[in-house]
């Protein structure tokens, strides 16, 4: 029914089930118009990582569809794995190089973001100590924060995900 009513003058289209983060980027971008500006901040700031592979790790598809489409604006391959042992057994198995960056969820099943980063961190991989990762999470508290810097993460960002912001961070780890 999208098309339709699309074609009736609807602006935007929500499908259930919804979740927080997305409602929030919906609201923004229909009714603040703050999509579009971050996506001409994005093109303006000419973020490139054409040849970057990143690894992301998130158990929610519609999480994982949505930071795919902005990690393609930037040129950029990813693989996906739907929880932590699936993060740590993709990265532990890849070739030295494979992987230039991991964002990682804290919540997920199987094995949590933090579990996964502090196995990443203790195994004998190449890059184990050298491999940037960032937390996307919905926990943005100080202690949230604290907690995945402790457990080896390189940075924090909270969802709904601010593009420029994780451009920018991106191109500071790369």
């Amino acid at each position: 029914i999208e098309p339709a009513a699309k074609a009736a003058g609807v602006r935007g289209f929500l499908q259930k089930p919804l979740f927080r983060s997305t409602l929030a980027a919906s609201l923004k971008k229909y009714l603040l118009d703050q999509d579009a500006d971050q996506t001409e901040d994005v093109q303006k700031q000419n973020f490139d990582f054409t040849g970057k592979t990143f690894l992301l790790a998130d158990d929610n598809e519609l999480n994982r569809e949505i930071a795919l489409e902005f990690l393609h604006m930037g040129n950029i391959e990813a693989d996906c794995a739907v929880n932590g042992r699936e993060a740590l057994e993709r990265f532990l198995s890849s070739e030295p190089g494979t992987y230039d960056l991991i964002l990682m969820d804290l919540q997920m099943p199987v094995m949590d973001g933090l579990t996964a980063t502090v196995k990443i961190r203790e195994s004998s991989h190449p890059q184990a100590g050298s491999i940037p990762i960032l937390a996307l999470t919905a926990n943005a508290f100080e202690e949230d924060i604290s907690r995945c810097l402790a457990a080896g993460m390189n940075g924090h960002m909270a969802k709904p995900l601010d593009i420029h912001a994780l451009f920018q961070k991106m191109a500071d780890f790369i």
